[in-house]
């Protein structure tokens, strides 16, 4: 009866100064160091993110959201999950069945059944590296926040409640001095022994959460370890998946490129810039469809009749400014007449027949398929048939040297 009369007494003293101290009246409160209070933000932060971390991966895992609440319930009930067939080994069955449907004879029908049956070892390998996943990472950052950051919180209430007990016996220490009854004297000698042993409790109990608090460290170089079995998992996962899609790109007999390497390259394109004039004088718009310019300024020409001849009959010319895109009328005798359009070409090109190896330092040394620019030395006129040799550069390194002209697949261009 005395340790429930106790007990109860040290709650309502607890109660009170908790009170007090939220509405700002606590005359009395143990600070922590500066040390131990960025300890204790670490572990929030530490607790906070450690969550995070798990429902994201377990997102990447099961995407499904239902899918995790009956795998969670399922756990709770300590019954095994149900091995059901993934996205992977569903969409495999449906190839499979469609392709048996179309008939195996068939391409088509062939074609599918190869595909499912790779599909479904997607879906396998899917699932090895959610086991993977689950046993390297998942597990051990679980079993922290269920274990070790469970009996951290726990500590950290209890050195809480240390702290009101601590904090109540100071202030009941301090209100026993302001009198000097002979009562007031005996419960001083009380409060004195209460604070005493609310002082050694606090402190025992701040150094055991300190220790705790300290532990952190190795749980962080767990979690780093655990952080790089992620990483490998999905490195093996990503290998493990292309190998499949390369066989069975093999088996569909699918080449790399639809394109044939050796056909000849296209023709050269042609560029044109925008045709420009310079103003000779000023000229102030005097209506809206008009523009102003200044003297020697450049601007382009605007031609309606998709970029025909300009004609020579019209006094009036539309025309606009390069940056700002403004464009207005002016008076044809105000610019001189425009410049041509310049025709830009790209560069000639053949593609490599065989390996040439180079003879001499004139010479340039090639691979099959690769495509190169073709040199001409009159101004980019026709190749003449009578030459067998062909001076070629490699577009990327300028590279430059001649070559047998057997060994390109020129341009029809040049016949």
């Amino acid at each position: 009866m005395n340790f429930n009369l106790k007990a109860a007494g040290t709650l309502l003293s607890r109660a009170k100064q908790f009170t007090e101290e939220k509405l700002g009246q606590a005359t009395d409160r143990t600070e922590y160091d500066e040390n131990f209070e960025e300890m204790l933000a670490r572990a929030d932060r530490t607790k906070i993110w450690t969550e995070r971390l798990t429902s994201h991966v377990e997102t990447v895992l099961q995407p499904n959201i239902n899918e995790r609440l009956e795998e969670f319930i399922l756990t709770k009930l300590d019954q095994k999950s149900l091995n059901k067939p993934n996205i992977y080994e569903q969409l495999g069955h449906c190839m499979c069945e469609a392709g048996n449907d179309f008939g195996p004879s068939t391409q088509y029908g062939s074609a599918l059944i190869k595909c499912g049956q790779f599909h479904q070892k997607l879906g396998l390998a899917h699932k090895e590296f959610i086991h993977s996943v689950a046993v390297s990472f998942m597990q051990p950052l679980k079993s922290f926040l269920d274990g070790e950051m469970k009996s951290l919180t726990k500590e950290r209430r209890t050195l809480e409640m240390k702290r009101l007990d601590l904090d109540a016996a100071k202030s009941k220490k301090k209100k026993s001095k302001l009198t000097n009854s002979s009562t007031t004297m005996a419960m001083a000698d009380s409060s004195d022994i209460e604070l005493r042993h609310a002082q050694a409790e606090f402190d025992r109990q701040l150094e055991l959460t300190r220790l705790m608090l300290d532990g952190l460290n190795n749980s962080h170089n767990h979690h780093l370890r655990c952080l790089n079995d992620l990483v490998e998992s999905e490195l093996q996962h990503h290998r493990q998946s292309v190998q499949i899609l390369e066989d069975l790109r093999k088996q569909l007999g699918i080449t790399k490129s639809t394109v044939n390497l050796s056909t000849a390259p296209s023709t050269p394109r042609t560029i044109q810039t925008p045709r420009t004039a310079t103003v000779k004088f000023d000229y102030d718009a005097s209506d809206p469809n008009e523009l102003s310019v200044l003297a020697k300024e450049t601007v382009n020409i605007i031609l309606d009749n998709n970029n025909e001849k300009l004609s020579n009959d019209s006094d009036w010319i539309t025309i606009e400014r390069p940056h700002t895109k403004e464009r207005g009328r002016v008076p044809l005798n105000l610019s001189t007449a425009p410049s041509t359009p310049r025709a830009i070409q790209t560069p000639r090109t053949a593609t490599v027949k065989f390996d040439y190896d180079a003879s001499d330092p004139n010479e340039l040394s090639v691979l099959a398929k690769e495509t190169v620019n073709i040199i001409l030395d009159n101004n980019n006129e026709k190749l003449s048939n009578d030459s067998d040799w062909i001076t070629i550069e490699r577009p990327h390194t300028k590279e430059r040297g001649r070559v047998p002209r057997a060994y390109l697949h020129i341009d029809t261009i040049f016949s």
